[in-house]
């Protein structure tokens, strides 16, 4: 990374062990002595205060259609469609099991995150799991997210009474899209500071006022994404065998669609680190 000019002697790093942050040179002493084709990559000034580095965003999406197909994210892949293919038909009667293994899942598409955040170029391995308390709280803390996001446009919509219905209808429309627009920094937010907290509009809206080119960009491909998945969704309902097969590839497509939508938060973190300035 120091090569590639991600880092810098002067970043502050921190490890397990380490009751604090340090300067990368100061933790390593003598790392700041690097060859000035190091530096000449680090490249100007500028672009060091910016934090725009390394590839562009097209790249960044490039990597990430291609990134739940790397190391055991194939496997992952593969287990993952069976156990939420085999839910999709029991799932209604087993509430806690359906439960745990979205929790399960939130925690690692947030492992994704923060280890795309650090440059990562291969999935993380499955996530430790300590006890139905953390799949909760992973769980609570997205459904919050999202709460927070659509549910006032819901509520405009669906509580508006008669003679009013148009104008609270086209306000319910606006504050759906403000808060699908909102969604992707929030859940970026959630899973680089683990917490709640990080739903807050002046973290939210000033993150994405410093990078309004790249979160757009990320927002489109998002949409497309999702229109993608909905139309996948359709292949359930096939008649007999067809519908199962479509099941099977409507989760498969789900996960991969996950692992692509953490990859590409977590490389939009990378990408503009130093504008975003969390940390």
């Amino acid at each position: 990374m120091l090569e590639a000019g991600s880092v810098l002697p002067s970043d502050y790093v921190w490890g397990e062990g380490m009751a604090e942050w340090v300067t990368l040179d100061t933790l390593f002493p003598g790392v700041g002595h690097v060859p000035q084709t190091v530096v000449a990559a680090a490249g100007s000034k500028e672009s060091r205060e910016t934090g725009d580095r390394g590839p562009g965003f097209g790249s960044l999406v490039s990597d990430a259609l291609s990134y739940p197909f790397r190391g055991d994210g194939v496997v992952i892949l593969i287990a993952g469609t069976l156990v939420f293919t085999v839910l999709n038909f029991v799932g209604r009667y087993s509430f806690f099991l359906s439960l745990a293994t979205w929790g399960y899942l939130l925690l690692m598409l947030q492992q994704i995150v923060q280890t795309s955040s650090q440059g990562e170029t291969r999935p993380p391995t499955w996530p430790d799991f300590d006890g139905f308390g953390e799949v909760l709280m992973k769980t609570s803390q997205w459904l919050i997210a999202i709460l927070l996001c659509f549910g006032p446009g819901f509520f405009l919509i669906f509580s508006s009474k008669e003679g009013e219905s148009e104008g609270r209808a086209v306000l319910g429309m606006l504050a759906l899209l403000a808060g699908a627009l909102y969604l992707p920094m929030s859940l970026l937010g959630i899973a680089m500071f683990d917490s709640v907290n990080a739903l807050h509009p002046m973290l939210v809206v000033r993150s994405i006022l410093r990078i309004p080119g790249h979160y757009l960009l990320t927002f489109i491909v998002l949409v497309v994404l999702g229109g993608v998945k909905a139309l996948a969704g359709q292949l359930g309902d096939l008649p007999g065998a067809l519908g199962i097969v479509g099941h099977v590839v409507d989760e498969f497509d789900g996960l991969w669609s996950a692992f692509f939508s953490a990859r590409l938060l977590g490389g939009l973190y990378h990408l503009n680190h130093r504008r975003l300035g969390w940390f």
